[in-house]
């Protein structure tokens, strides 16, 4: 009797090539999608923001690298989470035996050249000095990088004696290569601290952003 409960399509992006910065998109079959519940058993940590996570449940045939791929379905893109799980095939009725968790990463569907279409500057700020070793003024070098950009869903709002008001927060993720430790973003004209980078797992690193006030 063929099995009654059949999964949706899922598009999965990959690196194809880190040097030339380029994606692959590949449609997965069947696969089984459902929200994520704490009842589940599996321990996931939620960046703050994000809210909405879910389970996929993927075929036995299936050969794809789901570690830190990107993930397309419901007209959204998804982030994977952690490492998945895996089931010994004999030993899981039904057609599927690996378990992926993936947390919302950008409200639409877009393909790889639609979410790089950001692009982000990373500043550092040079010193000069003179003869005598005392600094006359600074300087700063940008460089222009492709880049997908979150803008942060939370603010923190501070007083100071000539400040007040939100001061906002970011999300950038570009390529590895790309990044040298700059240690300030710009973006639509505001400028950001790099508060901490983090690899992804997929060729890239995400740089988690806070405004600078100035």
């Amino acid at each position: 009797m063929d099995n009654l409960i059949h999964g949706i399509p899922v598009t999965i992006l990959s690196v194809d090539d880190a040097a030339a910065r380029t994606w692959k998109t590949e449609t997965v079959e069947n696969v089984l999608v459902a929200p994520y519940a704490e009842t589940d058993g599996t321990r996931v940590q939620q960046p703050q923001g994000h809210a909405a996570v879910y389970h996929m449940a993927i075929p036995k045939t299936d050969t794809h690298r789901w570690e830190g791929a990107l993930v397309q379905f419901f007209g959204a893109t998804w982030a994977v989470v952690g490492v998945p799980t895996q089931g010994i095939d004999h030993l899981i009725p039904g057609p599927w035996n690996k378990k992926v968790v993936v947390e919302l990463y950008r409200t639409a569907a877009l393909d790889p050249a639609g979410l790089w279409a950001d692009t982000v500057t990373l500043l550092r700020v040079l010193s000069e000095k003179d003869a005598d070793g005392y600094e006359t003024g600074t300087e700063a070098q940008g460089t222009p990088v492709g880049a997908i950009f979150n803008q942060g869903v939370d603010t923190t709002t501070e007083t100071d004696a000539d400040k007040h008001g939100p001061r906002r927060s970011a999300a950038a993720e570009i390529w590895e290569q790309d990044y040298n430790g700059e240690p300030y973003v710009s973006h639509g004209g505001t400028l950001y601290g790099v508060d901490a980078c983090t690899q992804t797992g997929r060729g890239t690193v995400t740089l988690k952003l806070s405004e600078v006030w100035r």
